[in-house]
């Protein structure tokens, strides 16, 4: 399952994609990966997200790899395991 800040990233670069006119094809082999992998991405059914070097790789839109990032956090499951102490 694909947390939060997760779909945030991913929900991020397809705008990105959307605005750049390209498939999700078209971004996979941009990206030198296999070409589902872009539509796996997007895809609720599929584990597959991008890591940080996906994000590097995506300089071809012109950006950073911060403008990918949300502007703020986001409670997830895994919050649990970064509990600080106040």
């Amino acid at each position: 399952m694909k947390t939060q800040v997760e779909l945030a990233i991913i929900k991020k670069v397809r705008e990105y994609r959307l605005a750049a006119g390209m498939s999700q094809a078209q971004l996979s082999m941009e990206m030198n990966l296999d070409i589902t992998f872009v539509g796996n991405v997007e895809s609720a059914k599929c584990k597959d997200k991008y890591n940080f070097n996906h994000l590097n790789a995506l300089a071809i839109f012109n950006c950073k790899m911060k403008d990918f990032m949300p502007d703020e956090n986001f409670p997830d499951d895994n919050s649990k395991y970064l509990k600080r102490d106040k």
